[in-house]
């Protein structure tokens, strides 16, 4: 018996145990109403939303279900913008677990998340907003 035969072994328990999850996640779709709480959160999220699109320094607000994401325009925009540091230290700061890509912020909250929390996400973002923009002199 050499090591080769054992090998996939590792990969076989992973399987069963992937599908188990897989048949776990797919109970919970066919047994909750989860495409009502996704819509009551996308709903919930408007006022958040509707905030942040009045800002001016806000570009390209795009929303697909419960999943936000926007742009802050500032002069070097992209994944590299130095922005992006900054504003993830705010979040940090905050005790919010967001990472943004550059000088774009995106959300994918978890469908349970509470009215309270959410109000609590879209006021750290912009305290993120206004102190990153304020360190590079562009608020």
């Amino acid at each position: 018996m050499g090591a080769g035969r054992w090998a996939e072994s590792r990969e076989v328990c992973e399987a069963a145990i992937a599908c188990a999850a897989a048949n776990a996640n797919l109970a919970i779709w066919r047994d909750e109403p989860v495409l009502q709480r996704i819509a009551t959160l996308a709903a919930r999220e408007a006022a958040g939303v509707a905030r942040i699109a009045a800002r001016p320094e806000i570009a390209n607000l795009r929303q697909s279900g419960s999943i936000i994401a926007f742009d802050i325009a500032v002069a070097d925009a992209g994944y590299l913008s130095q922005l992006g540091p900054r504003l993830l230290a705010s979040f940090n700061q905050q005790d919010i677990l967001l990472r943004p890509l550059g000088n774009t912020i995106y959300l994918m909250p978890p469908y349970c998340l509470s009215q309270a929390d959410l109000d609590a996400i879209f006021a750290a973002i912009e305290t993120a907003i206004e102190t990153a923009l304020d360190q590079t002199g562009s608020g």
